[in-house]
């Protein structure tokens, strides 16, 4: 019985090995990986910032100020707009009933003229 269990000890021990070996080199797998991805992380980030600098130089960031003022001038606009789109779409309307009283005119005055 005890060359059983020391059969079995030495089987869970080689086990148990294997497992540690197995899990090592996953590690070192999983740590390889984030190396090479916190490398190209770093070279991606200081690409970009190179590129931000550059588009600094060439293009002026406008202010929050000036950002504010856009939109308020923006939405003054879009009012202003709207406001001579209702002008637009009544005096529309206003030439078409115009027009209608003009036919209006013409067939009283045919009407007239043949009496």
């Amino acid at each position: 019985m005890t060359e059983r269990n020391d059969t079995e000890r030495a089987n869970r021990r080689k086990f148990q090995k294997d497992i540690e070996n197995c899990v090592h080199v996953l590690q070192e797998g999983v740590d390889t990986e984030a190396a090479e991805a916190i490398s190209t992380f770093g070279a991606k980030t200081a690409s970009n910032e190179k590129w931000a600098a550059t588009l600094a130089g060439t293009y002026q960031v406008k202010s929050d100020e000036a950002l504010e003022q856009f939109e308020r001038d923006k939405e003054k606009y879009i009012s202003q707009v709207d406001e001579l789109e209702s002008k637009v779409q009544y005096l529309e309307t206003l030439c078409n009933e115009v027009e209608e009283l003009g036919k209006e005119l013409e067939i009283k005055s045919k009407v007239e003229r043949r009496r």
